[in-house]
């Protein structure tokens, strides 16, 4: 079984980050914020055999209470101080995400949001972003797309628990992946695209990468807690 949703939303859907969350006081107790989802993307390049650099960028995404637009949203806490917040498209200005700002430094501490809505009324939460283990490079041995199907084979990830592999369009990161074959497959991945999937995803051209991430939290209270994606990629056109 595929699915389609962009990779942010797929990461707060499956591995729910609620939990590292808290609201905070409000001075109107019907206006709140709330973090949807709190994780670490990871960037890898390959510097020459054995040799690598790793940069970091938290990632959020705070939402409000369908009854309040929010007019801004500030973010600030972690290493870097201060986190640019920007409305999520069709989202009402009900939902904002953090823009994608890379350090060398490892993105953990927590982070106060503080939003306005449109009536004045001012709310926050928190998210604690806690260390994690780095992900190691994602070696990619083979990537196609051919005749409606989707191949991908690469090296074990240190430190993942979840692999996909993903199509990248200008608007975000659009992930196909096979549910059955999460956990790291020897074999790699290779599926094919029914019409329906084909025809969502249109005449357009994307990059294909193979996706890695980590997960931390209890059995009960799990979490995406790194998100990497492939240096290696390939420019495929889906019709």
């Amino acid at each position: 079984m595929k699915h389609y949703s962009r990779l942010k939303t797929m990461l707060v859907a499956s591995v729910a980050a609620l939990t590292l969350s808290s609201c905070l006081d409000t001075d109107d107790p019907e206006f709140a914020i709330y973090a949807y989802t709190g994780f670490v993307y990871q960037e890898s390049t390959k510097l020459g055999e054995d040799d690598y650099s790793h940069r970091f960028a938290p990632y959020f995404r705070i939402g409000g209470d369908g009854n309040y637009t929010i007019s801004d949203l500030q973010g600030q806490g972690g290493p870097m101080g201060l986190v640019t917040m920007t409305p999520v498209e069709g989202s009402y200005n009900l939902m904002y995400e953090s823009s994608e700002i890379l350090s060398s430094t490892y993105p953990e501490g927590t982070y106060t949001f503080t939003a306005t809505s449109a009536e004045g009324e001012v709310a926050q939460c928190q998210v604690t972003l806690t260390e994690g283990d780095t992900l190691g490079y994602i070696n990619v041995t083979e990537l196609k797309y051919e005749n409606g199907k989707i191949t991908a084979k690469f090296d074990e990830v240190k430190n993942a628990d979840v692999y996909i592999v993903g199509l990248r369009n200008p608007d975000g990161i659009l992930p196909v992946y096979s549910e059955e074959e999460q956990t790291y497959p020897a074999s790699g991945i290779e599926f094919e695209l029914t019409d329906s999937e084909k025809e969502a995803l249109g005449n357009d051209t994307y990059e294909l990468f193979v996706g890695a991430y980590a997960i931390g939290g209890t059995s009960n209270q799990q979490y995406v807690q790194v998100f990497a994606a492939s240096e290696r990629t390939e420019s495929v056109r889906i019709n």
